[in-house]
């Protein structure tokens, strides 16, 4: 347990050097999505980035950097690798629902529109289980292709899956 600690760890700050690029994702998602599907939906666009752009991310950095000499190095074993970057994800899948929650309100308010907790709860309850599906079935794919266009291939899947759930709450 130990070990997959430090790995989430490692892959945390692995991701900090890049964190700035992160933005153009998610102003890219939110703005659209704030000017024509309302506040609430910020929160299941923005837990869905945990799947559209976090294992990239990370894969990415792992490659980059080589950082599986670093891990090997470090002891981490691989099976402790796999584990802790499932635990990374979910961590950033879960602070990435937490910032949704926190700024829906906020773009209501902002809007004028009126604001409902419950429908704020079911709506991150939905995403999280929604892209918590996305993780665990797309990131065994990302472990088993090497680097290159086979995984934007796997990104877009789950861009192509969302996007059509969206249109699906957006349209009554």
């Amino acid at each position: 347990m130990r070990a997959i600690a430090r790995f989430v760890g490692l892959d945390l700050r692995s991701m900090r050097p890049n964190a700035k690029y992160m933005i153009i994702p998610a102003v890219v998602v939110v703005a659209p999505v704030l000017l024509f599907l309302g506040p609430y939906m910020l929160i299941p666009a923005i837990t869905g980035l945990a799947v559209v752009s976090a294992p990239s991310s990370l894969f990415a950095n792992d490659e980059l950097g080589r950082l599986d000499t670093l891990y090997t190095a470090l002891g981490i074993r691989r099976r402790q690798v796999v584990a802790g970057r499932y635990a990374t994800c979910l961590l950033l899948m879960i602070a990435l629902t937490i910032a949704g929650v926190l700024l829906a309100p906020v773009a209501a308010f902002a809007l004028g529109a009126a604001f409902d907790w419950a429908i704020a709860a079911a709506l991150s309850a939905g995403s999280v289980a929604l892209v918590g599906i996305f993780l665990a079935a797309g990131l065994p794919a990302y472990f088993g292709l090497d680097p290159g266009p086979v995984r934007v291939v796997a990104s877009l899947l789950h861009v192509i899956v969302l996007t059509v759930v969206f249109l699906g709450w957006a349209v009554p």
